[in-house]
């Protein structure tokens, strides 16, 4: 088999899903859609969304990782060509690893044993592809409120850079919204008595 090191080629030698970019568009257009009226803190919608964009994206698995106060809760869709790995992500060794796709790279990378550490053979074929969230004007260093993560599903199916990035176009909007609730609710946040105190007192 002859090597293919276009651009466009990420997880194979050979792309077996021509780009179609009037369809990629619309797949986009129709999650960012469904992200627009999440709520961050209802895991029904979360879960809804999860969903969703699995079956948008035609993903073999699609992951929504949550950062709370005392662990990182999961979302899981799977199109049954995978085994699902909700138990496995939300058991210690499966949180740790989570812990350390969040500190991976500012866009998206390709999960493999070599080059992430702890990754489960179930995420290494089909090619799996983890994507921070964060607000494309973030640093790095700022604290990220979770994580996607894609597989491709079982079969011929493979995805190329250019349907990558529009994933990551998804994530950083989810981001945003994410930001924009917490923010939200940062300035409506009734005062804490203590708080109230110390102003009067100052």
């Amino acid at each position: 088999m002859v090597k293919d090191d276009t651009p466009d080629n990420v997880s194979s030698p050979m792309d077996f899903s021509p780009f179609d970019p009037l369809k990629n568009l619309e797949a986009v257009a129709e999650v960012i859609k469904t992200i627009r009226h999440l709520s961050w803190s209802y895991a029904g919608d979360i879960a809804r969304t999860v969903i969703k964009c699995g079956k948008t994206f035609l993903a073999g698995r699609f992951v929504v990782c949550v950062c709370s106060d005392d662990c990182i809760e999961v979302y899981e869709y799977t199109d049954g060509t995978v085994p699902p790995l909700q138990k496995y992500f939300e058991s210690e060794s499966g949180q740790a690893f989570l812990r350390h796709c969040l500190e991976l790279a500012p866009d998206y990378v390709s999960l493999n044993k070599n080059e992430t550490e702890g990754t489960p053979d179930e995420l290494c074929e089909p090619a799996s592809y983890v994507f921070p969230l964060r607000h494309q004007y973030e640093k790095r260093h700022v604290v990220k409120p979770g994580l996607l993560l894609m597989q491709e599903p079982l079969g011929l199916a493979r995805w190329n850079k250019r349907f990558l990035d529009s994933v990551l176009v998804v994530a950083e909007y989810l981001a945003m919204v994410i930001e924009c609730e917490r923010l939200y609710k940062l300035v409506n946040e009734p005062e804490k008595p203590d708080e109230k105190r110390e102003e009067v007192e100052g």
